[in-house]
């Protein structure tokens, strides 16, 4: 993946006397199919929105032609500004109109989930103290610039050096210890007082860093050309400048003068043809000049570390993904375990569900349980999103359900309890839908209640299937004070069946990217007139998987069937 360091524009300058170093804003764009884009915010005005015009542009359900706007103002903070859309934008689980933004803050637009992070410092150095960075080219003087790979070391006690060095590295596998072991080596090779080192980092996951070595040298001293770190990260560059009395006019480069810098050297720390680092160094007025010598050590040292913390950052992600895919595990097995196995028994009716996921784990919740009063309990969710995120809050609405279930008289009711308790807590975006049918063993008589789930489907004795249009409210954790309404219903004296369902069956896709669809999924459920309820499911299940062809599916989806058996049914 591409990588952009710091002095090439994902840092920022900081308005005022000192150039303070600070990591633009950034966000990160969450499809609902699992994929994920970095963006940094580069310029005060970024419109987004479906259209091909937009700076950003987000190509999902549920989002408008021209959608919204980040904007920053003139103190530096950021704002999003929703422009009119058919859906709205949400933050932090709030429909607003315009909000300024904090670290952290996740935003819904339609089906993607955008997380903003706010400008930061590039390190935590100490109150008022950072790495300066100077505008003003250096003049030719003694300024030596040379390209990395053609510079080889040719001293035999440097050679020694550079080979105890390569045989420390083999024991380090992490960056911070790979820098620690190249600073050593420089300060002493070099008798440097402190070294700067400038990481790249993938910009969807990290940002880029600044580490000074030894760790307790002061940052605040340090003070880097930008055309001399542009010069090494664009043009592969190492460069030196030997005598900084002879390159830097002293009344554009006071502090530099001030601090008494005599020599700096910067290299590139290049890999693969691409610059995944810089080293800088500087040295005293009291202490010897750099020479070519010193630049061509530098250098090794550089290609060193660059092959060095390349090789640490595969290893430690692969470590990332056997412990994530060990987490994942334990966390289907305890999904596994909250989702029913055994279904009730209820004389005059035959309950089935099944669960099948995308990835290791899904955001489906279901149930049927059977109340103290007797009434049975049917139970559908989807919390939007996929894989762990969407699996915890999938638990939560399992725990919330159990416990609330008892206290409520109607469907409505839970889901109302459902969504104020969803609201106390941030969800980080998610949002659930979710539908909830009681039935009267007995009579047959029903209430169901819905937010934003599709409607429930019921499969008639003589293999008609139709739609129950039911009363759908909001999903739950988007608006507070939402009241759900409830919509009655009656399963005839004969057989009869109805099936719950999650999106995730009608859109799935077939092999030429048209979605299964409601159509499809009727037809589907008509053909199993008079099936148990677990044939209902098997059989709908497997027109699923026929139409998308061998295809992995894009969801989790979720069936349930409850079916009223007629007097000496089975």
């Amino acid at each position: 993946m591409a990588r952009k360091l710091s002095a090439c524009g994902v840092l920022f300058r900081s308005p005022g006397k000192s150039d303070t170093v600070y990591v633009m804003a950034t966000i990160v764009v969450r499809y609902p199919d699992g994929r994920e884009l970095g963006r940094v915010l580069d310029r005060d005005v970024l419109a987004f929105g479906k259209a091909d015009g937009n700076d950003l542009v987000l190509n999902a359900r549920g989002v408008s032609r021209e959608h919204g706007r980040f904007l920053r103002d003139c103190d530096g903070r950021w704002w999003i500004e929703d422009r009119d859309s058919s859906n709205g934008t949400i933050v932090q689980g709030r429909l607003i109109k315009k909000r300024c933004l904090e670290d952290g803050d996740v935003i819904v637009v339609g089906q993607v989930q955008i997380v903003f992070a706010a400008d930061q410092p590039e390190l935590p150095f100490g109150r008022g103290s950072a790495i300066s960075f100077s505008d003003a080219p250096e003049t030719p003087g003694s300024t030596v610039a040379r390209q990395a790979s053609d510079l080889m070391v040719r001293d035999s006690a440097r050679l020694s050096a550079l080979y105890e060095f390569a045989r420390r590295l083999m024991g380090r596998h992490d960056v911070s210890g790979l820098v620690d072991e190249a600073s050593a080596t420089l300060i002493s090779a070099l008798h440097a007082q402190r070294v700067v080192f400038g990481l790249t980092c993938d910009p969807e996951h990290e940002s880029d860093r600044v580490l000074v070595r030894p760790a307790g040298a002061a940052a605040a001293e340090v003070m880097i050309s930008r055309s001399v770190l542009r010069r090494t990260i664009a043009g592969q560059q190492a460069v030196l400048i030997a005598d900084t009395s002879a390159d830097l006019d002293a009344r554009q480069y006071e502090s530099v003068i001030a601090g008494g810098i005599r020599s700096v050297l910067c290299v590139p720390m290049v890999r693969d043809d691409e610059v995944i680092g810089f080293i800088y160094t500087d040295n005293r007025l009291h202490g010897r000049a750099y020479i070519e010598s010193d630049l061509e050590f530098a250098c090794a040292i550089g290609a060193m570390v660059a092959t060095a913390v390349e090789n640490a950052r595969l290893i430690e992600a692969k470590m990332v993904k056997q412990r994530l895919e060990a987490e994942l595990a334990g966390a289907r097995r305890v999904q596994q375990a909250i989702l029913p196995s055994v279904w009730p028994r209820l004389d005059g009716w035959d309950i089935y569900g099944a669960h099948f996921t995308c990835r290791e784990v899904g955001g489906d919740y279901y149930d049927a349980i059977v109340a103290e009063d007797g009434h049975l309990w049917l139970l559908m969710a989807d919390v939007s999103g996929k894989g762990a995120p969407a699996a915890l809050l999938a638990s939560r609405m399992h725990a919330m359900t159990q416990g609330l279930l008892e206290r409520c008289d109607s469907p409505g009711q839970l889901l109302t309890s459902l969504n104020d308790l969803l609201l106390r807590r941030s969800l980080e975006g998610l949002f659930v839908t979710c539908q909830v049918v009681r039935l009267s063993p007995d009579t047959g008589d029903g209430l169901i209640a819905s937010a934003g789930h599709p409607y429930p489907m019921y499969i008639g004795s003589g293999g008609d299937a139709r739609s129950w249009c039911v009363d759908n409210g909001c999903p739950l954790g988007i608006l507070h004070g939402t009241v759900y309404g409830e919509t009655s219903c009656t399963f005839p004296t004969g057989e009869g069946a109805i099936l719950l369902y999650t999106d995730g069956a009608t859109e799935a896709f077939g092999g030429n990217l048209e979605q299964f669809g409601e159509e499809r999924l009727l037809a589907a459920a008509a053909s199993c007139a008079g099936y148990t309820a677990r044939k209902v499911v098997e059989n709908v299940r497997r027109e699923v998987e026929t139409f998308c062809a061998g295809r992995p599916p894009s969801d989790d989806f979720t069936l349930l069937a409850c079916r009223r058996v007629a007097a000496g049914g089975k």
